[in-house]
């Protein structure tokens, strides 16, 4: 993922730490270590140190933040519950619902376009508009000064 130039853009090394993230995620659903997983990524993908520190503070805030995090987005699925989700879909969720409600230097809009586009990427294309719909839902709930987002 390089420019013309050999560089590698912020924003492509943003991507790349979502990836990561969502697979550390998918892992940690199933019962691997995402230290491991993280570790694993940096050998073989080469993912630059800020980066991996990145990855990490996403997912330790995600298992931080697991319950509230998980009631937003169960709160925003119609006609679904969470542990109905395929474990993919359930971790593009949880990645996406903890920036949108606890890294807000992130705009919604980016954090959802990013999600939609980890969806592209790992799921198949019916969950394009789950992801699209829940998060949307969670960024406007946010919005709303009588939704408590926060513990």
């Amino acid at each position: 993922m390089s420019l013309s130039d050999g560089s590698t853009s912020a924003t492509t090394l943003r991507r790349l730490a979502r990836q990561t993230a969502v697979q550390i995620l998918y892992g940690w659903d199933s019962d691997l270590g995402a230290t491991v997983v993280a570790d694993w990524h940096e050998k073989y993908f080469g993912i630059p140190r800020d980066q991996r520190d990145f990855v990490l503070d996403l997912i330790g805030g995600v298992r931080a933040r697991l319950v509230p995090v998980d009631l937003e987005i169960q709160a925003c699925l119609q006609d679904w519950t969470l542990a109905r989700l395929g474990q993919l879909e359930r971790s593009i969720l949880r990645l996406g619902a903890y920036e949108i409600l606890y890294e807000t230097h992130t705009p919604a809009a980016v954090v959802i376009t990013e999600a939609i586009e980890l969806a592209r990427m790992f799921c198949e294309p019916e969950s394009i508009p789950l992801v699209h719909g829940v998060l949307d839902a969670i960024g406007k709930r946010r919005l709303l000064p009588s939704t408590p987002t926060q513990p």
